[in-house]
């Protein structure tokens, strides 16, 4: 039984029988100070006001630029109460996010260094994919460190 049913049963029993409050608590075993408690009620209306205000101002506006406007207004609620508020108006809608590109995979195939009467050559075979589908080859060939050539038409079976 909650804690209100019992203490409409103990004015119940205090005002139809000769007990006493104490007598009446014990007997359901409920203490006194549960009996003389009175709940608050929570008037949100103001918060409920400011926040359709300020919604209706700032559409874009979610749960953090909210609570931080009404405390730069000089209100003093907590951010639990707003947010109980909040979410209880429905204000708690999904915004949409930059999403984030997919991670590239660079593997690296072949590295070759040739030497040649002309100089040093470095072939460096690369597949680099940006999904799992699709892996073009790529072939970079530096001569001293400075890109001489890119050809990007090998065949894709290397990189498999």
């Amino acid at each position: 039984m909650k804690p209100a049913k019992k203490r409409e049963v103990v004015a119940y029993l205090v005002s139809e029988y000769p007990m006493n409050i104490r007598q009446a608590c014990k007997s359901l075993d409920l203490e006194r100070s549960s009996y003389y408690y009175h709940p608050k009620r929570k008037d949100d209306t103001k918060v409920i006001d400011c926040l359709n205000q300020l919604s209706e101002k700032h559409p874009s506006y979610g749960f953090k630029k909210l609570f931080h406007s009404l405390r730069n207004q000089g209100f003093g609620w907590n951010h639990k109460k707003v947010y109980r508020v909040y979410k209880k108006l429905g204000l708690n809608l999904l915004r949409k996010r930059r999403r984030r590109l997919a991670s590239r995979d660079v593997k690296i195939w072949k590295f070759r260094v040739i030497t040649m009467k002309f100089g040093v050559w470095i072939l460096l075979v690369m597949c680099y994919s940006i999904r799992e589908d699709s892996e073009p080859l790529i072939l970079l060939m530096i001569r001293t460190g400075k890109p001489f050539g890119l050809r990007s038409d090998f065949p894709l079976g290397l990189c498999t």
